[in-house]
């Protein structure tokens, strides 16, 4: 990969799993907005609640998963981030998680940047230069290979 990927170790806690003692598939989503939350205030320098400052936020319109292994109670597992489409006014972010060589979850979430118009309804508005600017290390090449899901 030609890009940078945004990584972090991730601990597996009890409260995180179902009774059959494996990360309930909700809280995955969970974890992921944490750690991607953790990628906007490292990498971006803006939270979801500063993004306001440039007047515009990120909805999320679209996810697509493969839960591929389960997770237990104490592992640690690593995440990944990167962008696979940057685009004017949207963002499709991949996710894996890792224990080790095996994945766990591939996910790609797809973001849309809005503002409120007059009558606060959300419309689409590029993205702010300086977001685009620090996204940009992290924008997958025409060469790179996309996540492959199951259909």
């Amino acid at each position: 990969m030609a890009h940078q990927v945004f990584e972090k170790t991730i601990r597996i806690h009890f409260g995180d799993c179902d009774p059959a003692g494996i990360v309930y598939h909700p809280t995955y989503y969970v974890l992921l907005n944490k750690f991607h939350e953790d990628y906007l205030h490292e990498v971006l320098k803006v939270g979801f609640i500063e993004i306001r400052r440039f007047g515009v936020g990120f909805p999320v319109v679209g996810v697509h998963t493969d839960f591929v292994s389960p997770s237990r109670p104490g592992e640690d597992v690593t995440a990944r981030l990167w962008i696979e489409k940057l685009g004017t006014s949207s963002v499709k972010f991949a996710f894996t998680i890792t224990k080790g060589e095996e994945l766990r979850l591939r996910c790609v979430e797809t973001m849309v940047c809005v503002r409120l118009d007059t009558e606060g309804n959300f419309v689409s508005s590029p993205i702010p230069d300086e977001i685009r600017e620090r996204m940009m290390p992290y924008v997958c090449g025409e060469e790179d290979e996309r996540l492959a899901f199951r259909s």
